[in-house]
Order: structure tokens, then sequence, then C-alpha cells
């Protein structure tokens, strides 16, 4: 079994040694107009490579990479690595419990929409019944399962993870990767119970999608609380700041009344 996910890897080795150019070519991508109740963008359609596209930001597919036991300990190494972007994430949904503005109950599931690394899924094990994530690439999944998570191969284009029992739900910097992320953030809401947070963190950029990033939706300002809203979510905290150094960003905690 580990042969088969060496092989994986090696194969995303190839490619990293080539720099993703082949798939990072913004003009082998096919490009449709979305009409959205908030103006018209244009966004990159999903596809087979599109998924591809996302491990050219996964975790490490060098050369260096001997083995699938060396992987994972690349993988565990960098997963507890506690990110100036994570804390302040946290931080801030730890500031919103505390004053009362949503309910985390401690009995809830967390579930981390993109998660690549366990860091965070890490750091709510200490609050949450259970945490559990779900990602594109496939490697991270199964590094994080034998490091112990409850983790699914899902592609938020096209399906839904069952959030049954969830409290919380995070998606940092993902919603971007996806076609139509409204489309994604309804089901989200048709899924979930009343009570629980949806907290989202999405770039800004007007002038995308940056398919160098693997982005296939350009947002602009005020796009991701208007989704929320369109959806059915009830807006909690709008919040613009960036971690030090960071790239313009939205962030917005909402919650299913």
């Amino acid at each position: 079994m580990n042969n088969d996910k060496f092989l994986e890897i090696q194969n995303f080795a190839k490619m990293s040694s080539r720099g993703w150019d082949d798939l990072k070519d913004k003009n082998t991508y096919e490009y449709k107009k979305v009409i959205f109740p908030f103006g018209i963008r244009t966004v990159a359609v999903a596809s087979e490579r599109t998924k591809l596209l996302q491990a050219s930001r996964g975790q490490s597919f060098g050369k260096d990479t001997i083995s699938y036991e060396q992987f994972l300990i690349n993988y565990q190494n960098d997963s507890k690595e506690f990110h100036d972007f994570d804390k302040l994430r946290i931080l801030e949904i730890m500031k919103l419990n505390e004053d009362n503005l949503i309910k985390l109950d401690s009995k809830k599931c967390f579930y981390e929409y993109g998660f690549r690394s366990t860091s965070v899924m890490n750091f709510w094990k200490s609050f949450f019944s259970n945490v559990r994530g779900c990602d594109v690439v496939n490697p991270c999944v199964n590094a994080s399962r034998d490091l112990g998570y409850e983790t699914e191969l899902i592609d938020l284009n096209y399906q839904t993870p069952n959030l049954k029992n969830v409290g919380l739900i995070s998606a940092y910097h993902v919603l971007e990767h996806l076609s139509n992320p409204l489309e994604c953030i309804q089901k989200t809401y048709n899924s979930i119970e009343k009570g629980c947070v949806f907290h989202v963190e999405i770039p800004i950029e007007p002038d995308g999608p940056r398919i160098r990033y693997g982005h296939l939706f350009p947002f602009h300002k005020n796009d991701l609380a208007e989704m929320m809203r369109s959806a059915g979510f009830k807006i909690i905290k709008v919040n613009d700041t960036p971690f030090q150094g960071g790239p313009e960003i939205e962030r917005v905690t909402s919650i299913k009344e």
C-alpha cells in the first residue's frame, strides 16, 4: 500500500521538477461568464486538470522525497507548524465565542474544508469531540489518515461532505479554487444544522482568476459576504485584516439560524 502511495508522490515530484508549467498555463483552461446576484464573473471551469493544479500548492513533492515514510515525516513536521495566519483566524473565532456572538458546542465536530496540513485540526482537537476534514490532494489525505485523522478525498466543485453534528466549519483559501463558490456555500448551508458556524477566508483578486495559484474564481470585495447572505447564512462578522505581510483578503464569519 505504501508503495502505491509513494508512486503517486513520485508522479507529483516529476511535475514539480518542471515547475508545473503545463498546468499553470492560463491559456490551456476553459473559461465562462457566470451571472451572480452581485454581478458577472469570469471563472475557469473545473476539470481533472484543475484537480492536479491543486497539488502544485500541496506539501513537498520534491526530488528529495525518497520514500513514503520520508514524505510522512515531512508532512508531520509541516503540520506541527502553527502559522501566524492560523493564529489570527482561530483567535477571531475564539473572541467571537467569548463575546457570545457565536456559541461553539464542544460536543459537536469541527470540519475543515481543504485542510492540506493537519495543524488547524490538531488545534481544535482540544475543544471539539471530534475533528474531520477533506482535501482534493490524495497524498495529503493519505498522510493525514496515517497520522490518525478522519479525513476524506473530496472535490468541493462536485461533492459535499457529510456535515451531520458539525458545529464549526473552516474554509481558509479554499473557495477561490472552485468554479462556483456560491454553489458550494449553498450546499453547505443545506447540509448543516442550526447553530453551525462557517468561517471562511478568501483572497481579493478582481483581476483573476489567477490560474498559477490554482484559483478558478476571481473574488471581488464583498462577493463572499453576498454569497453567504444569498445562501441563507446570517453574517456575524466581516474582516479584511490579513496576517502581517499577507495578501488582500476578506474573512467572513456566518451562522445558520
